[in-house]
C-alpha cells in the first residue's frame, strides 16, 4: 500500500494521516507484549502458528534456536495467563499436534521451553458459522521483537449472519466494542446481529460512499479508477485519515477486546489493519500476508 508524502488531496489530509501514526504511540503500551530478548546463549521460540487440522486436533509450529529443546504446551482460556498446572502436551519436534477432546470456547496455547520466554499462540481465524473473515490481529512479531497481543483486536466482515452459537462463542471472548466502518445505507441493509451480552456498537463510516450519496455513475467512475491503479482504489486511506484516527484512539483508550469490520472484511478493514499493524512496527511482508488471508 503506497504512502505518499504529497497528495492531490492537499497537505491538510496528509497531516491528518501523519497524526494517525503519532496517535499510535499509546497503542504500543496497549497492544504489544514484552520484548523478545535474544542473546548468545538464549533459547527462544519465534513466530508460533496454530491451526485446526482435525476435530479437537491442533497443529502448532514455530521457529526456535537449537538449544530450545522440548517445549511444554499449556492450554488456557486466557492469552494473559496459564490457568492449568499440567501441560497438555510436550513438543519435541515441530510441527507438533495437540489433541484436546471436549474443550469448548477459544483456546490459547502457552508454549513454555525449559528456559527463555513463554510464547502464546491460538488459531487466527475464529470458527464462526456466520462470519467467514473474523480474525485475531494478535501474535504478529514486530521489527523490534515485540508481539501484538492476542484476544484484543479483531477484524471481520459484516455480522448480520451471526448465529446464536456464534454469539455465545464471541461473548466468551469479552468483546466490548464493535467499530462498523460501513456507510449508513450499508448498515441499514445488513444490520449487525449479536445476541445476549451485546457490546457497544460505534459507527465510523469510511470510504467514498460513507454518506450514502454516491450515484450509480460515480460508483462506475470509481470502479474504472480502481482498475487504472490500486492506489486510486484505496485513496480513502488518505482522504479518511481522521476516521481511521478515531478508531485508533478508541483502541488505545478502551484497552478492551474490540472488533472493526466493514462488509466483506477485506478492503476498508484491510486498510485499517494495515495502518494499525504498520504503526506498531509489524513488517510490511507480514502486514501483506494478513491482508491476503481474507477469503473473499
Amino acid at each position: 500500500m503506497p504512502y505518499r508524502a504529497k497528495s492531490e488531496h492537499g497537505n491538510g489530509v496528509c497531516v491528518g494521516l501523519f497524526r494517525i501514526f503519532w496517535q499510535t504511540i499509546t497503542l504500543a503500551a496497549v497492544l504489544l507484549l514484552p520484548p523478545f530478548i535474544t542473546g548468545a546463549d538464549s533459547t527462544t521460540i519465534e513466530n508460533p502458528t496454530c491451526e485446526v487440522v482435525a476435530p479437537d486436533t491442533y497443529r502448532i509450529d514455530y521457529q526456535s534456536s537449537l538449544q530450545t529443546g522440548p517445549v511444554d504446551v499449556y492450554a488456557s482460556s486466557s492469552p494473559d495467563r496459564i490457568d492449568s498446572t499440567k501441560p497438555v502436551a510436550t513438543i519435541r519436534q515441530v510441527p507438533g499436534e495437540v489433541y484436546l477432546p471436549g474443550r469448548t470456547g477459544r483456546i490459547y496455547f502457552h508454549l513454555k521451553p525449559a528456559s527463555g520466554p513463554t510464547r502464546v499462540v491460538s488459531i487466527r481465524r475464529l470458527p464462526l458459522e456466520g462470519a467467514s473473515n473474523f480474525r485475531d490481529l494478535g501474535g504478529y512479531r514486530t521489527q523490534d521483537g515485540h508481539y501484538t497481543r492476542w484476544g484484543l483486536v479483531y477484524r471481520s466482515d459484516y455480522l448480520i449472519h451471526l448465529t446464536a452459537k456464534d454469539s455465545d462463542y464471541l461473548n466468551q471472548l469479552g468483546i466490548r466494542l464493535v467499530c462498523d466502518v460501513r456507510a449508513d445505507a450499508e448498515r441499514a441493509r445488513a444490520p449487525d446481529q449479536w445476541n445476549d451480552a451485546r457490546p457497544e456498537f460505534i459507527s465510523v463510516p469510511i470510504g467514498p460512499n460513507r454518506d450514502g450519496r454516491m450515484t450509480a455513475e460515480q460508483l462506475k467512475q470509481r470502479v474504472e479508477a480502481a482498475k487504472a491503479g490500486p492506489a486510486r482504489g484505496y485513496d480513502y486511506a488518505i482522504t479518511d485519515a481522521e476516521q481511521f484516527g478515531k478508531i485508533l484512539r478508541l483502541v488505545a483508550a478502551s484497552d478492551v477486546p474490540m472488533v472493526e469490520h466493514c462488509t466483506s472484511g477485506k478492503d476498508r478493514t484491510g486498510v485499517f489493519s494495515a495502518i494499525l499493524l504498520t504503526a506498531l512496527g509489524v513488517p510490511r511482508e507480514t502486514v501483506m500476508q494478513d491482508y491476503l488471508l481474507t477469503s473473499k
